[in-house]
């Protein structure tokens, strides 16, 4: 299902997935409470964790 709702993820060229659709996603939640919406937004935030290309992109542990 994941493939078909956001695509394959088995791509030669890495891909910009939009987060603002991710931040459009939580605002709906909050005026809905539809829980579906959590897991869309969360997937394209793992989506961008994975094959994101923002310019900056690294990880940077913030705790202990």
């Amino acid at each position: 299902m994941g493939q078909m709702r956001y695509g394959p993820m088995a791509r030669k060229k890495p891909l910009a997935y939009d987060l603002n659709r991710a931040f459009r996603l939580l605002e709906k939640y909050r005026e809905t409470g539809n829980d579906e919406l959590l897991v869309d937004a969360a997937n394209y935030c793992r989506l961008e964790f994975l094959r994101g290309i923002h310019p900056k992109k690294h990880f940077h542990a913030i705790d202990r």
